[in-house]
């Protein structure tokens, strides 16, 4: 198994100085033999930053699409709705990846030694990005939130997986979560969610996703 460490200062200090041999720093377990999945660990605070670091960017993006398992670290330092925006934002990063959340760096042995990573998407295709695409609806407060959770599992425009907040017609915070053909709806406490941050990840197969139509609906969705 290959474990990559998604931040370090030594790392970050060697990417600095132009060291682009620090981009992945792998430790081969089993005596250094056969490699048979990548496990990368995310720190939950940074690793929005780190994406957009001018240094190490780069080379900290390519990490989590390469990844078969994601240890999400540091959790307890991020907000209940910050949780559920990290999690959809690395399902786009990595949609083949699996998640497993963890606090204080404790993740069970058998989460990261068992037989539960997913086949690396490099067996079958050179980029993840190539397979799937992407779409952040901002639907506008008073949404009809069924109308819009019923279109996004319909299948019509190509929505694989969907989640995020709306600001529905009763004055109400919906978290809305959708994989197909099933969709939930669920109310969040008062306080936890302002209306700037309604929004809704929408996940599809590159080329099946309507994001034109999508759009459109979510605008029709509006005080209906």
């Amino acid at each position: 198994m290959c474990v990559q460490a998604a931040s370090g200062s030594y790392f970050n200090r060697g990417l600095r100085r132009g060291d682009t041999r620090s981009d992945r720093q792998q430790l081969n377990c089993a005596g250094g033999g056969q490699s048979n999945g990548i496990v990368v660990l995310v720190d939950a605070e940074t690793v929005g930053a780190a994406f957009e670091d001018i240094y190490i960017g780069d080379a900290v993006q390519r990490q989590p699409a390469e990844a078969d398992l994601l240890i999400v670290n540091k959790l307890d330092l991020i907000e209940c709705a910050e949780q559920i925006f990290l999690e959809d934002w690395l399902t786009q990063k990595a949609p083949l990846a699996r998640q497993v959340p963890a606090k204080h760096a404790k993740v069970p042995l058998d989460a990261v030694l068992g037989g539960g990573l997913r086949k690396r998407y490099a067996d079958v295709t050179d980029h993840v990005g190539t397979v799937f695409d992407n779409l952040v609806l901002r639907p506008k407060a008073n949404t009809n939130a069924t109308l819009l959770a019923k279109a996004l599992a319909s299948q019509q425009y190509g929505v694989i997986r969907a989640k995020g907040f709306i600001h529905n017609q009763d004055g109400l915070h919906l978290l809305l979560q959708v994989v197909e053909p099933r969709w939930q709806l669920a109310v969040v406490p008062d306080g936890s969610v302002c209306q700037s941050n309604c929004a809704i990840i929408c996940i599809g197969l590159r080329g099946r996703l309507n994001k034109t139509g999508l759009s459109r609906f979510c605008r029709g969705c509006h005080g209906n």
